[in-house]
């Protein structure tokens, strides 16, 4: 979400290294309940600000950082998208573990 809504200010710390968190590696150390509380807390913040900031025509605005890394024009409106569909992705795996293992599903 930070990567999504940071805008130009820097990157929030993460409570792990990139790698772990994208997991290209297994980290060694285990990131505490406090620790991860506190990134959300912090990451929900920027994304509330992010939100609370647009405007329909802000919808439509090139987002130049996002719009460079991703290699294509991204706007507001297709961040939200973006993050709208890529949280039904990770639901759909949650659901999908869960029914794996004889467990209710999230839906």
């Amino acid at each position: 979400l930070d990567f999504f809504t940071r805008g130009d200010a820097p990157p929030l710390p993460a409570p792990a290294p990139q790698e772990v968190l994208m997991l290209t590696v297994q980290g060694a150390e285990t990131v505490d309940k406090a620790g991860l509380r506190a990134y959300m807390a912090a990451v929900k913040a920027r994304v509330d600000a992010w939100l609370a900031a647009l405007d329909d025509a802000a919808l439509s605005v090139k987002d130049d950082r996002l719009s460079a890394a991703l290699g294509m024009e991204i706007s507001a409106v297709w961040v939200l998208i973006m993050l709208a569909s890529h949280t039904q992705y990770h639901l759909g795996s949650c659901d999908a573990a869960l029914r794996d293992h004889g467990l209710p599903g999230v839906f």
